[in-house]
This record gives C-alpha cells, structure tokens and sequence, in this order.
C-alpha cells in the first residue's frame, strides 16, 4: 500500500509509467503499446501490466482496456 502512495505523490501514472517501462527497454512508447510476440515487447508489456496492477492498484480490467487486451 506504501508503494502505492509512494508512486502516486511522486505524479506516477499510466503515461508516466509507459514512458519508463518504454525507456528502460529501449523503445518507443508506441511500440510499449502496440500488441505483438517480439520477446522485448512482451516482456516491456508484462512488467507494465504489473507495475500498474501491483504498484498503482488499476484494475486488470482497466489495463486491458487500455492496452488492447481481452
């Protein structure tokens, strides 16, 4: 829950935190959330849906939605 507040007091959001998972896998935002099997890709995607159900408590439903996902 800490991590949480933590996140959010420092201005974390869903842009906010593609933009870092995009940079700390050398890529683009757009290619973060665009559907697709190329292994960086998936495990860009991975830690993002992670990071916003587990770190900003979004829900599974809400990611889905915004990344395309059923």
């Amino acid at each position: 829950m800490e991590r949480k507040y933590e996140l959010h007091s420092k201005g974390y959001d869903f842009e906010k935190l593609v933009k870092r998972v995009a940079e700390s896998h050398e890529m683009e935002k757009k290619e973060v959330l665009t559907a697709g099997k190329q292994p960086n890709r998936v495990k860009a995607r991975s830690l993002l849906c992670y990071r916003l159900v587990r770190e900003l408590g979004m829900s599974c439903t809400a990611v889905a939605q915004k990344l395309g996902m059923t």
